[in-house]
Order: C-alpha cells, then sequence, then structure tokens
C-alpha cells in the first residue's frame, strides 16, 4: 500500500464522519440549544434576545 492509498482511505473515513456528525449530532445539539433558550425565556418571564423584554 503506497501513501496515495493510504490518504484515500484516511479521506474516505473522514468524509463518512463528517457526513454522520452533519446528519446525526448537529441537529440534535441545535435542538438542544434552541430548548435550553425557550426555556429560559421562561424563566426570566420576558424574551432574551435583545436584552429582557418582560411579556407584560
Amino acid at each position: 500500500m503506497n501513501a496515495k492509498q493510504i490518504a484515500d482511505i484516511i479521506i474516505a473515513r473522514a468524509s463518512k464522519q463528517v457526513e454522520r456528525v452533519m446528519r446525526d449530532e448537529i441537529p440534535r445539539k441545535a435542538v438542544i440549544i434552541a430548548n435550553n433558550h425557550f426555556r429560559q425565556n421562561f424563566r426570566d418571564g420576558g424574551f432574551t434576545d435583545d436584552g429582557l423584554h418582560a411579556w407584560f
């Protein structure tokens, strides 16, 4: 096995790992962040996007 073949194998594995992360892990992390932000708004009693804006 030469260096070119080894590099091709490494690149193919990395590509599969990146695809898996983009398909599975990143969407889950985005949902967790959004959910935590939404819940924090309720704990604070208002929207916290641009400073605290109370609901009432």
